[in-house]
């Protein structure tokens, strides 16, 4: 029995997109993300947010609703490039920051794009201070996954 054109195309398609998905995953593998182990996790309303700072392509240091108040967001994919001088927004359940399925930054450059957002961290002002020092430093904390279970209460 034959195939019809659009039969082999599809499947040549799915496979094709299934060979993408397997390579991400494992270049994803080998970006670096800020060690979140010990760290409480935190919610923030995003109408406080009164600044940001780009830690690495997967994490971002918002402060809310001032830079004694810092949480920790990680990202589900790594954004190439990302500078504290590119538009930012961020959205969440009733405005509302937590990690939860919905919450994500959309990063506003050309083309807005959508990040969703997997993990919320709060930080008191000296681990946040501690994280900026050490960016400018090149001296960043980093790993490729965290420890929930040496989470603060």
């Amino acid at each position: 029995m034959k195939a019809s054109v659009l039969q082999i195309f599809t499947i040549a398609l799915l496979l094709s997109l299934m060979g993408c998905a397997a390579t991400d995953t494992t270049a994803d593998e080998n970006i670096p993300r800020i060690d979140t182990a010990g760290m409480q996790k935190g919610c923030f309303y995003v109408r406080e947010v009164n600044d940001w700072a780009a830690l690495t392509e997967l994490n971002i240091l918002v402060y809310a609703p001032t830079k004694s108040r810092p949480y920790l967001i990680t990202l589900s994919r790594p954004v190439r490039f990302l500078e504290n001088d590119r538009g930012l927004l961020l959205e969440g359940d009733a405005g509302r920051i937590c990690g939860r399925v919905g919450d994500q930054v959309i990063i506003r450059e050309g083309v807005a794009r959508s990040v969703p957002i997997i993990d919320v961290r709060k930080l008191d002002d000296a681990e946040g201070k501690q994280l900026i020092e050490q960016k400018e430093a090149g001296a960043l904390p980093l790993i490729t996954g965290a420890a929930d279970s040496n989470e603060r209460s």
